[in-house]
């Protein structure tokens, strides 16, 4: 007889859309259904609760607002209780502690996916005090923690969590699916209101400090307001007002456009002509820049050791110092000086992309480290 699949319940703070989001749904379409069955534990904002529930994954509504909520564990042991959940994956040091104690309780397998640690975390010292206290309580604790990077593998070991409840697992990008959503430049331009005569240089994610939009702000500050250069910054988070408010001090306001969070991303990477990643530190495994090199954009990239770990030795971006604005200024200038040069090294990243970095390669990885965790073998007999 077939062995019954393995209900994996998947537990993650939905408070802002990220890497964490785009995660989840990237394994809710490419684990093997016949052997998993997904659950997901989390808040009902959008777009994540619509999209994960398109993709056939049970949605289960809880409360992550509080960090330590006793009410959250009560709620993640019903879920696992009542869906006979045999493996929780935590999807971020948020929820990290939660998960933990709900699995521990149940006397189940827990695994906790790491992109970022507390270390990094933007909150004041006495606060990161306790979070780095709980988290050195919880790391040798969970059964196999996937870091998404060698950095913060390295970190893991360094922390004292044994070799063998680690394994490094890569972030992926879903290559066919964007491309089959990607649009010419002038319809994404038209969709998004951008006037498709200027040379856009684009910048997405979570507006927060660690992302440096607000150094993108002063590159173009940097920029003779006779260029035919703008900014566009996509992102949603609790820095919006202050970078609109930035703007206006860096009298750059008529040249920058600030969009909240669209749910297709593909209009982004199709209206820009220019990537620029300008985060200032604590960056894992930036995805933002597989999804650029998918649609053949050129890019300058804050000189991190994430940075350069994703891209290896591909010649498809620039490098800065992160924080440089005067730098990143520089090097936009002459990214557009260089725009038909750049255009045509760059639509080879597509294929390096697929290569390394596709969901068909990586999520298998995933899998692996599920039966691990659970201590099967792909082929254990029921």
């Amino acid at each position: 007889m077939p062995r019954a699949a393995i209900d994996v319940l998947y537990v993650i703070a939905n408070l802002e859309y990220g890497g964490g989001q785009r995660t989840c749904e990237i394994l809710a379409q490419a684990l093997p259904r016949e052997e998993f069955a997904l659950h997901v534990a989390c808040d009902r904002r959008r777009p994540f609760w619509e999209t994960i529930g398109r993709l056939g994954v049970c949605r289960h509504e809880v409360d992550f607002s509080r960090r330590f909520n006793p009410a959250s564990v009560l709620a993640l042991r019903r879920i696992i209780r009542q869906e006979h959940i045999q493996l929780v994956h935590s999807m971020g040091r948020r929820v990290d502690f939660l998960a933990l104690w709900a699995a521990r309780w149940s006397r189940i397998p827990i695994m906790s996916h790491v992109a970022i640690r507390t270390a990094y975390f933007d909150v004041g010292g006495l606060r990161k005090r306790l979070y780095r206290l709980v988290e050195a309580w919880m790391e040798r604790r969970f059964d196999l923690q996937i870091a998404v990077s060698r950095a913060v593998e390295q970190e893991l070991h360094d922390a004292g969590v044994p070799s063998r409840r680690v394994v490094c697992i890569p972030e992926a990008v879903e290559v066919d699916r964007l491309l089959a959503r990607q649009l010419s430049r002038e319809e994404a331009c038209r969709r998004l209101g951008l006037d498709p005569r200027w040379y856009w240089v684009g910048t997405i994610g979570r507006l927060v400090p660690m992302k440096g939009q607000g150094v993108a702000l002063g590159a173009l500050a940097h920029i003779p307001a006779g260029a035919d250069i703008r900014l566009l910054v996509v992102g949603s988070g609790p820095m919006a007002d202050e970078l609109n408010t930035l703007a206006e001090r860096l009298h750059v306001g008529e040249r920058v456009r600030l969009l909240p969070f669209l749910d297709d991303q593909a209009v982004f990477y199709s209206a820009i002509d220019l990537l620029v990643f300008p985060s200032v530190y604590s960056e894992a495994f930036p995805r933002v820049l597989l999804e650029a090199m998918v649609f053949g954009r050129p890019m300058i990239v804050s000189d991190l050791p994430a940075s350069r770990e994703v891209l290896q030795d591909a010649p498809f971006a620039r490098y800065v110092p992160p924080g440089d604005a005067r730098g990143l200024a520089t090097a936009i200038i002459h990214a557009r000086r260089d725009a038909e040069a750049l255009r045509g090294l760059s639509m080879r990243a597509r294929q390096w992309v697929a290569e390394r970095y596709d969901m068909w390669r990586l999520v298998p990885r995933v899998a692996d480290a599920y039966r691990d965790a659970l201590k099967l073998t792909t082929g254990s007999a029921a």
